[in-house]
């Protein structure tokens, strides 16, 4: 089993309890406001997840934990530390793993912003000093959008993730297809604003919250109440 962590949308709490109802009680870890850690089989299996959800924006893999030393901040909290040069090399090394004599990358941080931002150039200058060039791909600090990763593929986003449990790099492995769910919000034959717009996503949170607690028996099929009488959002997913 491989480490994941999941990034959740806009209703955090919405989407943990669907990641929940979709994987079981007990195998979700909230570790962030918008972070949740699982256990998978396999990337094959985390793909196949971020496809099902709908509240979920990222799945990242768990790559390596860094050792590093404790420390007690002014607040009193101890604190792990890394030293700054062990993880920009450490990431260099493992993006120069990468095929290809050009590297595109991302980088970003979580829980990180009590520390300084580690700069990208530094990271660029060990991959070019290891024989390949690099281009770097900016984002915000919490990472790239999904539209950035969707329609460019051969960026290798890198994150490092400062929680209570230490310090993880984990690199993005899979993204939530945001063009098709437009085309599900935008492209459905009909729609009425006066008998609302609820987004398909959310319907697809509701659906798996529902089935969650309903699992299917044999050859028995669930049935679902659509009580709403609208564009057919509930039933498009």
């Amino acid at each position: 089993m491989n480490k994941y962590y999941i990034q959740l949308g806009n209703t955090p709490e919405l989407s943990l309890q669907e990641l929940s109802s979709v994987l079981g009680e007990g195998r979700v870890t909230k570790i962030a406001t918008h972070l949740a850690l699982v256990e998978l089989k396999n990337d094959d299996s985390a793909k196949e997840l971020i496809d099902v959800l709908g509240g979920s924006v990222k799945i990242i893999k768990e790559i390596l934990r860094f050792k590093g030393n404790e420390k007690t901040d002014k607040d009193g909290k101890v604190r792990e530390v890394v030293a700054e040069e062990k993880i920009i090399e450490t990431v260099a090394d493992h993006l120069l793993t990468k095929e290809g004599k050009k590297v595109h990358f991302g980088f970003s941080e979580y829980g990180r912003d009590h520390l300084p931002k580690i700069e990208y150039y530094e990271i660029k200058s060990k991959i070019e000093q290891g024989g390949k060039s690099a281009r770097f791909v900016e984002g915000s600090r919490l990472g790239l959008s999904a539209a950035v990763l969707i329609h460019k593929k051969r960026i290798v986003e890198i994150y490092i993730i400062q929680i209570a449990d230490g310090v993880f790099m984990g690199e993005t492995l899979a993204t939530q297809n945001i063009d098709l769910w437009t085309l599900k919000d935008r492209g459905k034959p009909y729609f009425d604003k006066k008998k609302g717009m609820l987004p398909p996503k959310v319907a697809k949170m509701m659906l798996n919250i529902a089935l969650g607690d309903n699992p299917p028996v044999d050859a028995r099929k669930n049935i679902l109440l659509d009580p709403f009488v609208g564009t057919g959002t509930v039933l498009i997913e």
